[in-house]
C-alpha cells in the first residue's frame, strides 16, 4: 500500500498519549494501525511486561488484521532488524469478545466459581418469569407482558451495557426508547423519573436474582465480571492498545479496555 504523508507520520510517530483516528470506511485506518505495531514492539516495549494489543470487533476483522501484519514488508518505515527478532510473545490480536471471555474465566478462577453462560432460551424464560412477577406489582402499566418482551429485553441489555448499578442512575439517563403498542398503534415514551422506568428496573433486578439462583450469567454479565477482574492491579495489562472500529463497541466494553490499559499509549480507530 502506498501511504500518504499523514499516514506515514502516524506510523512513525512516537507514542504520546491517547489518539483518535477518524475516517470513512476504506481509507486505510486499519492498515495504518497494523503497520504501526512493529515500531511499537521494537522501540516501545522495553520492559518484560510491556505488550501490544490489537482489538477487533469480530473474527472477520481479526483475520484481516492478521493478514496485514503477516504481510508487512521490510520497507523504509520498519527497520529490517525487527524481522530478525521473535516479538510474538509481546503481541496479541484478539476480538473484543474473546478478550472479555479470558478475563471472565480469570474472574471465575480467582473466586473459585463454577458459573456457566446461559443460553438464549434460558435467558428468555427467566426474563418472561421476571416480567410476570413484576407485572403483578405494577398492574396499571399495560406493557409488562410478553407482547413487549423484545423491548423490555433490549432495555435491560442497555441498562447492563451502561453498567448502571441503581435505579436512580437509570431514571435520569437520557434514553430514546419507545414502547409500541401493536394493537392500537399508541407509543409510550420512556420518560425520566417515571413509573415505567421504575418498573423496568424492577424487572431487571428480578431477572438478575433469578440468574444468580440458577448459578448462570448472561452475555452482559460476562462483560461486567470481566471488567471487575480487569480493574485488579495484578491482572494482565497492556502497554499499547489499538482499537479497530471503536464506534461498534459499547460503553462497558470501552471501560473494560481502559481497565486493562497500562497508561502509556492507546490508538483508537473510529468511523
Amino acid at each position: 500500500m502506498q501511504f500518504s504523508a499523514e499516514q506515514i507520520r502516524i506510523i512513525k510517530s512516537k507514542p504520546n498519549g491517547h489518539r483518535l483516528i477518524k475516517g470513512a470506511e476504506g481509507t486505510g485506518k486499519t492498515t495504518v494501525a497494523t503497520n504501526k505495531i512493529p515500531g511499537l514492539l521494537k522501540h516501545y516495549c522495553i520492559d518484560k511486561t510491556d505488550r501490544v494489543l490489537m482489538v477487533t470487533y469480530n473474527e472477520q476483522a481479526l483475520n484481516y488484521v492478521s493478514y496485514i501484519y503477516d504481510n508487512i514488508e521490510q520497507d523504509k518505515y520498519i527497520q529490517s532488524s525487527f524481522f530478525d527478532e521473535d516479538n510474538s510473545y509481546k503481541l496479541e490480536i484478539k476480538t473484543i469478545d474473546s478478550l472479555i471471555i479470558c478475563y471472565f474465566n480469570d474472574y471465575k478462577k480467582s473466586h473459585n466459581l463454577k458459573l456457566e453462560i446461559a443460553s438464549n432460551i434460558e435467558c428468555e424464560n427467566i426474563l418472561i418469569s421476571a416480567i410476570k412477577i413484576v407485572g403483578k406489582q405494577y398492574k396499571k402499566l399495560k406493557f409488562l407482558n410478553n407482547e413487549y418482551f423484545n423491548f423490555i429485553q433490549e432495555e435491560i441489555n442497555w441498562i447492563k451495557s451502561c453498567n448502571y448499578t441503581n435505579c436512580e442512575e437509570y431514571q435520569i439517563a437520557r434514553r430514546s426508547g419507545k414502547i409500541n403498542n401493536i394493537e392500537n398503534g399508541k407509543v409510550i415514551k420512556l420518560r425520566r423519573n417515571s413509573k415505567q422506568k421504575e418498573a423496568i428496573y424492577e424487572v431487571f433486578k428480578e431477572y438478575n436474582n433469578r440468574l444468580r439462583e440458577s448459578n448462570i450469567v448472561d452475555s452482559q454479565d460476562v462483560i461486567l465480571l470481566a471488567l471487575y477482574e480487569a480493574n485488579k492491579k495484578n491482572c494482565k495489562k497492556y502497554t499499547h492498545i489499538l482499537v479497530d472500529d471503536s464506534q461498534a463497541l459499547t460503553k462497558i466494553q470501552l471501560q473494560f479496555l481502559k481497565a486493562i490499559y497500562n497508561p502509556k499509549y492507546i490508538l483508537v480507530l473510529h468511523l
